[in-house]
């Protein structure tokens, strides 16, 4: 048995009654087809699953690997075929009731929806994750994972093996923190650790690794090799090779709606690039479309004026400090990028800037020259931003279209609520066009791969022209070929002095060459100010 960080057997928790019946499938699709917002899937599809057996579903944005995972734990309509359980249904003849061996509890699904539902039931709108902060209606992380802070000189010995999974995952600092005060790459961690609690038989994890730093990375690759070697079957769904950690071997590749091949991961690679036999045998490189392009009257000449300075920053909630003495000047026509850890004070800082967070009439925060508190609105703030976050694709209302949720950028609303002009409707084409979404803007948003979520928003980030550009995670979820795209986008528009950036990644890889700053926090501190070059020499 694996060992927790104190050198104690590492507890999960797993159903004794699931052993004696080892070599059955845990699920098994038998000439299944599904459906999924208005088209059939995967059209008579056979899979089996065995217990130790750890897959990857592995494929580009859109191409249908979340409604094959959802397929898996009886969370899609299937019109043909059959989905079953025959590891469960052996073992409820042996003994416990169906319904303790249900989907719901035989298996456990841990995606990007699962954050965006726990988010939008405490915080219905952007800003409101920032104004109930302070308030009491989220639990706390250790209430989610029912341990307090005494259980964790203590190994988990029963079912419930939390003290455990919190060490493992570098979450005892944020147990006393509410939900909406974690980061993204916390509240991830928290719902694995979650998922983890009561045992389950087949993980699926959708894009895991998503807004993780790189200790948070390693740490979640060691907890999976230990889970896995106690005994969970785990399926790994992603857009990103290098997401395919060891214990997974097993590739399924799918495109289009369809499993293109499947086999062993090392069948899959060639030259240290995917390529499944007979069906990519080299990724062709990225053709940009033409970006919608601005009358040279309208191109800023740039002059180095302050964007933003913050002077002595604190952000607290309760006993708990975000930020702590956050000095820091941007002056115009500069690149900045924001770095450090989960949980280091990022968003938090963003949000200052981005006029959401009340806490900056506490402060000395000025943005275009102005100090937040003298008058200006909000909306006369935002009317010269254009921002990207995982947050702004949680609180998108349902129905909205794609074309609806770019030409919203305009007004700084979530939803569109009034009309557009013809001239805002031809721009918001355009940019949807020069992002490769021309084929999805007429379908819901909530219908979008991740990829094309994200694509949608930054889209809608660019179409009023702004003076200050905050990307948050531009490239979370985004395949390779997409993040390609947005990053020489990114570039060529940074180059051209359009506007002024904020870029906040965990992956040094994804710097454009345009960024030519850096900002890295550490516990809400500045840790340092320094140049893109020096910190790409010490990679």
């Amino acid at each position: 048995m694996p060992n927790a960080p104190d050198g104690k057997p590492l507890s999960l928790g797993l159903r004794s009654e699931w052993s004696a019946a080892r070599g059955l499938p845990l699920v098994q699709l038998r000439d299944a087809t599904f459906f999924s917002n208005g088209r059939r899937l995967f059209p008579r599809t056979s899979w089996t699953i065995l217990p130790g057996e750890h897959w990857a579903i592995f494929g580009p944005n859109g191409s249908g690997k979340s409604t094959l995972a959802k397929a898996l734990w009886d969370g899609v309509l299937v019109v043909d075929g059959r989905v079953s359980y025959p590891l469960a249904e052996s073992s409820s003849r042996n003994g416990p009731s169906p319904a303790e061996l249900s989907p719901a509890t035989y298996v456990r699904h841990v995606c990007f929806d699962d954050q965006r539902e726990r988010v939008a039931r405490y915080s219905r709108y952007l800003q409101g994750r920032y104004e109930s902060l302070g308030g009491d209606e989220a639990p706390t992380a250790a209430e989610v994972l029912g341990v307090s802070r005494s259980d964790q000189g203590r190994a988990g010995g029963g079912r419930h093996p939390a003290p455990d999974l919190v060490a493992l995952l570098g979450l005892q600092t944020v147990l006393d923190r509410r939900l909406p005060q974690l980061s993204n790459g916390e509240m991830r961690k928290l719902l694995i650790a979650e998922a983890l609690q009561d045992g389950p038989r087949l993980l699926i994890l959708e894009e895991p690794f998503q807004g993780l730093d790189g200790r948070s990375r390693r740490a979640l690759s060691r907890l999976l090799s230990r889970i896995t070697a106690r005994g969970v079957t785990l399926v790994i769904v992603t857009a990103r090779w290098r997401d395919i950690v060891p214990p997974v071997r097993r590739v399924l590749w799918v495109q289009d709606g369809v499993i293109a091949a499947q086999g062993l991961r090392r069948d899959f690679t060639r030259g240290g690039r995917p390529a499944p036999p007979g069906v990519l045998a080299s990724i062709p490189p990225v053709e940009l479309h033409a970006w919608p392009s601005l009358p040279v009257a309208e191109v800023r000449q740039l002059e180095g004026d302050i964007l933003v300075q913050l002077r002595q920053v604190t952000v607290r909630f309760g006993a708990t400090i975000i930020l702590d003495r956050v000095s820091w000047r941007m002056r115009e026509g500069e690149n900045w990028a924001l770095v450090g850890p989960n949980g280091s004070g990022k968003t938090t800082l963003l949000s200052l800037i981005l006029a959401d967070n009340p806490q900056a009439y506490a402060n000395d925060v000025r943005v275009f020259g102005r100090q937040r508190g003298d008058g200006e609105s909000i909306w006369e703030v935002k009317e010269r931003l254009g921002h990207v976050s995982p947050e702004a694709q949680f609180h998108q209302p349902p129905g909205v279209t794609a074309l609806d949720a770019i030409c919203s950028g305009f007004f700084d609303s979530l939803g569109l609520f009034q009309g557009c002009t013809e001239s805002q409707i031809r721009t918001a084409k355009d940019w949807a066009e020069a992002l490769d979404l021309g084929n999805v803007v007429n379908r819901p948003f909530g219908s979008l791969s991740d990829g094309e979520k994200r694509l949608t928003l930054l889209a809608r980030a660019l179409v009023k022209n702004p003076r200050l550009l905050v990307l948050d995670e531009p490239c979370q979820g985004l395949d390779d070929e997409h993040r390609e795209r947005v990053l020489r986008i990114v570039d060529h528009l940074g180059r051209q002095r359009r506007f002024s950036i904020i870029y906040v990644t965990h992956e040094q890889r994804e710097l454009p060459p345009c960024i030519g700053h850096v900002l890295r926090l550490a516990h809400g501190r500045v840790k340092s100010f320094k140049t893109r070059r020096w910190v790409l020499s010490r990679r």
